[in-house]
């Protein structure tokens, strides 16, 4: 058993808790403590956060808050629709593998794109293609025409296309443009 020294409340040594801490002149804020070592905070009479072992449960319809401005936030909708937002405009949102790890997104359980260490975007592969000497940098496979194809679109109210660019710098530093030579190849397609 604990003491308290003071009028502060200040306690030292152990303090046995049967059930929960209670917000004084507010019976509906607390901290329980319940079975299997999981402590819950509760609000209004509702629980809001749970933690129990190496986890941290949020219910639905919860909102995981970073920052001053709550910048930085992950939502949990009440009828599971997720999302991660970003509002700070002058600050990127980074999402890091460290290493020569890799990023994957999946949906029904089946991977959809992953960005593997070497920065390469793969579509419907986990392995880069080396086709004609080349390891592109964004790959897509698939097994017929829709899963294996790109397509291109734009909607506009006048009479502009879509465009596929293809250029060159004689300069070798990202976002330098350099003229370039008589005779230099300026793009290629393959088939």
């Amino acid at each position: 058993a604990g003491t308290i020294a003071g009028s502060t409340g200040t306690f030292t040594g152990d303090v046995d808790i049967a059930d929960k801490i209670v917000h004084t002149g507010d019976t509906d804020t607390a901290i329980r403590f319940s079975a299997a070592d999981t402590i819950s905070i509760e609000t209004g009479g509702i629980t809001r956060a749970t933690v129990s072992g190496n986890n941290i449960d949020f219910p639905d319809a919860g909102t995981l808050r970073f920052g001053a401005s709550n910048d930085l936030q992950i939502y949990h909708g009440t009828g599971g629709a997720s999302n991660i937002i970003h509002s700070n405009t002058s600050q990127p949102l980074i999402i890091n593998s460290s290493g020569a790890g890799t990023i994957r997104f999946d949906t029904d359980s089946t991977e959809r794109l992953r960005i593997n260490s070497d920065g390469r975007v793969l579509i419907g592969d986990d392995t880069p293609e080396n086709t004609i000497g080349l390891n592109a940098r964004v790959q897509t496979f698939g097994t017929d025409a829709s899963t294996s194809g790109v397509a291109i679109r734009r909607g506009s109210n006048d009479a502009q296309a879509a465009f596929l660019v293809m250029s060159k710098s004689r300069n070798a530093s990202v976002g330098s443009r350099t003229i370039v030579n008589n005779g230099d190849e300026i793009g290629n397609i393959f088939f």
